[in-house]
């Protein structure tokens, strides 16, 4: 009777989860108690079939959005981006180095920095994107920031984009920065996938992205209008079973 009892919860547990994130954290809590009776008397059978079904994260964490996660890496402490100076921010978004693959307009001014650090914030407020800012540890400096966002909720799915100021480029910060958040993304908000969209002749964050573990994923030509020109773009993907 207890093994037609977890498989029926089994079949329930796959078959009903759903983006409604409190009724599947409760289907999850059962199906976990359940999971830990059954594996303690059968053991090797439980698993090999769990296996089959290969857990996956299936719902965005939408409570991260309650009170913003700080973060913290051996070399960097991930602040809020709605907390920065507009002047670093317009320090970052006006630099022509920084600018010369990201294919968008740089800010012209410290209004246009006042702008972009407002957008963000709403962002975070309307469940849209989380966004940091790093600040090197040693100098106690903003030096570039990282973030989360284009979700595809019914897809479980994000987009992951950074900057850093070019003084600080081959320090290995990224690396750094990107393992943080794709971790976070993964385990906190329980996103199943991240995507990294990039100009192909931007060849150092290709490099990078290859190095954090992602994979190409699509090579997409002239999709993108920028300045009267089209603009070839290449996607990188990682998954959180890639992790593992």
């Amino acid at each position: 009777m207890f093994a037609l009892k977890y498989f029926h919860m089994l079949n329930i547990y796959f078959k009903y989860q759903t983006n409604d994130t409190v009724f599947t954290r409760i289907l999850q809590k059962s199906f976990n108690k359940l999971h830990s009776r059954f594996t303690f008397k059968h053991g090797w059978v439980c698993n090999s079939i769990i296996d089959l079904f290969a857990f996956q994260n299936i719902a965005m964490n939408d409570l991260i959005f309650s009170e913003f996660p700080l973060l913290e890496s051996e070399r960097m402490f991930f602040k809020n981006y709605a907390d920065a100076s507009p002047e670093v921010i317009y320090e970052i978004r006006s630099n022509k180095k920084i600018n010369e693959f990201l294919d968008r307009e740089p800010a012209h001014s410290i209004e246009d920095a006042i702008k972009h650090i407002k957008i963000v914030h709403r962002a975070f407020e309307e469940k849209a994107g989380v966004n940091w800012v790093l600040i090197e540890k040693a100098g106690n400096k903003l030096v570039g920031y990282i973030g989360l966002w284009r979700f595809i909720k019914e897809h479980n799915r994000a987009e992951i984009g950074y900057v850093l100021l070019p003084n600080y480029w081959g320090k290995g910060l990224m690396k750094e920065a990107i393992d943080t958040v794709v971790r976070f993304g993964f385990t906190k908000m329980e996103i199943h996938s991240i995507e990294a969209n990039v100009n192909p002749q931007n060849i150092k964050s290709i490099n990078l992205l290859e190095k954090c573990g992602f994979k190409k994923e699509a090579y997409f030509r002239e999709n993108y209008l920028h300045k009267g020109k089209y603009l070839d773009s290449v996607i990188y993907s990682l998954l959180e079973k890639d992790l593992s």
